[in-house]
C-alpha cells in the first residue's frame, strides 16, 4: 500500500540581498568553504559523506556544490526559541 502525503509548506524568503550580505561579511571568500566544511562535519549533523564539486560557470564564474548525507537544518516557523529548528535559529542571525 502506498500512502501519498502532502508536504508541509513553509515560506522562507532568502533574497539575494541577504545572500550577498552573508558573503560580504566574511573576511575572505574561502571562509564560506571553511564554514560549509565545518557545518557538514559537525557532530549533530551526523553526516558520513561529504563532497565538494568545483566548476567554472560561464555566467557566474567559479561555483561550488556542497553535498552531505547529514540530517540538515529543520525549519519549524516557531517564534519560541525552544521550539525552533536549526534553520530558524540560523535565519534569525
Amino acid at each position: 500500500m502506498v500512502e501519498i502525503r502532502e508536504g508541509i509548506k513553509h515560506e522562507i524568503s532568502l533574497g539575494i540581498a541577504l545572500i550577498k550580505q552573508i558573503v560580504q561579511n566574511r573576511g575572505h571568500p574561502l571562509d564560506i568553504i571553511r564554514e560549509a566544511l565545518s557545518n557538514s562535519c559537525a557532530r549533530e549533523v551526523k553526516a558520513s559523506f561529504f563532497k565538494i564539486t568545483i566548476f567554472y560557470d560561464g555566467m557566474y564564474g567559479w561555483s561550488f556544490i556542497f553535498e552531505d548525507d547529514g540530517i540538515g537544518m529543520d525549519y519549524t516557523g516557531e517564534k519560541e526559541p525552544e521550539k525552533q529548528g536549526r534553520l530558524d535559529r540560523f535565519l534569525e542571525v
